[in-house]
């Protein structure tokens, strides 16, 4: 039973609800972006064995971008926003994937463990990305919620990157091309997701449902929000 403002009584009505399409989009596209940097990032690093060429400074050179990676992430995220910076970087990340798995000869090993590192830099910058604008993306009362499923389907390609790097087993090129194309996927994809960079960031349901609709998706870079003129008068 609720008590109204006027003092009468009433029953609730637990058949309310409130859809959200486009919440559910952006949280599905949200997911893939997770799923697809948890399996190149785990998958590459697994994968250094089957590069050809010495397994430990693949290995090594791997996991030594990971810093620098940390901090190019820092800075185009500051100058190109959340949208642009992620897709960037897992276009990257796909493309040198494909790059690599390329026949190359056997005099141009130093080209092959070049690429990978690459490869490499550009997932571990893209992990970073995700987890902040996730943060971003989904409002107050479901953030825990929608961070805790992202990582949740990060963790289920983490599981799933070492059997993609057993497939360099068979042919050197299998797992770069699966990791390239869904690099690639990923990153068109997320040009669909809206900027959350100075952006008034939603705190409500409808809020979540109403945010980034006025966005177009050529639009790239981030743009600044308008100043009411009331609210400047006031300042």
């Amino acid at each position: 039973m609720i008590v109204t403002a006027d003092g009468s009584a009433r029953e609730p009505n637990f058949n309310r609800h409130i859809t959200t399409p486009n919440m559910r989009k952006k949280s599905i596209n949200m997911m893939y972006q997770w799923f697809v940097v948890s399996l190149v990032y785990y998958g590459l690093a697994m994968n250094s064995a089957n590069l050809g060429t010495d397994p430990y400074i693949s290995f090594a050179a791997s996991a030594i971008v990971g810093i620098p990676a940390t901090l190019f992430s820092a800075v185009i995220l500051k100058y190109l926003g959340r949208r642009l910076s992620l897709s960037g970087t897992m276009l990257l990340a796909g493309i040198t994937c494909l790059v690599t798995a390329l026949p190359w000869p056997a005099n141009l090993n130093w080209v092959i463990v070049t690429l990978a590192t690459i490869g490499m830099f550009a997932s571990s910058g893209t992990y970073g990305i995700c987890f902040l604008y996730s943060g971003e993306l989904y409002l107050t009362v479901v953030r825990n919620i929608g961070l805790g499923s992202n990582s949740t389907w990060a963790r289920a390609s983490a599981i799933l990157a070492p059997y993609v790097a057993l497939l360099g087993m068979y042919r050197r090129e299998y797992p770069l091309l699966i990791f390239g194309v869904l690099a690639i996927s990923a990153s068109i994809a997320g040009l669909f997701l809206p900027e959350t960079q100075d952006q008034e960031l939603p705190e409500t349901l409808e809020d979540g449902e109403n945010f980034g609709k006025k966005q177009r998706f050529w639009t790239l870079l981030p743009q600044k929000p308008s100043i009411d003129n009331n609210s400047a008068v006031e300042q």
